[in-house]
């Protein structure tokens, strides 16, 4: 026998019992990732999560890849993402998702407010960002299984103009 256990095929001294072994992996140590928000309901079938978990799980992950990131291009080179978050708690319903996006760095005036780049175009390379940054934020959602991701609107504007109007009261009144 020599480290990795027996050449005969026989059990080794560190293969793990099968009772513990996962069927789905030759890895013993490897326990596969249970979520524990993926619950099975009365009937057996397992439970899909709550919107507002998936929408927050999303983005946070978009926040960590688009926090930072700068236009590159055009007058608005110099524009950056500032800050990144969702209307996740306030939703009952996939279509009622808003994504933000509040960009630094950039004048105020070269970005029309509450701005959604897929019904008012502004400048072509700040525009064609934004859409970007849209797509990005939609494949995040696509890829935790969100149900309509067609219908999530993704908002962008200045941070500065935000804090100037309130923050989440200016946010808010997008809704009403």
């Amino acid at each position: 026998m020599n480290w990795m256990g027996p050449r005969s095929g026989g059990v080794g001294v560190l293969d793990a019992p099968t009772s513990q072994r996962d069927p789905r992996t030759a890895r013993p140590w490897l326990p596969v990732r249970r979520h524990r928000r993926h619950t099975a309901d009365a009937a057996g079938l397992p439970a899909r999560p709550a919107f507002d978990e998936i929408a927050t799980e999303a983005t946070s992950s978009f926040r960590s890849q688009a926090i930072g990131m700068r236009c590159g291009k055009g007058h608005d080179a110099a524009a950056k993402v500032r800050v990144v978050f969702s209307s996740a708690a306030h939703i009952s319903l996939p279509s009622q998702l808003e994504v933000w996006v509040l960009l630094g760095d950039v004048e105020e005036s070269r970005i029309p407010p509450r701005w959604d780049p897929t019904q008012v175009l502004a400048d072509v390379q700040l525009t064609a960002w934004a859409l970007e940054l849209r797509a990005a934020a939609l494949g995040h959602l696509f890829a935790l299984d969100w149900p309509d991701v067609d219908s999530v609107v993704v908002r962008i504007d200045a941070a500065e103009r935000v804090e100037r109007r309130g923050g989440w009261s200016y946010i808010v009144a997008t809704a009403a």
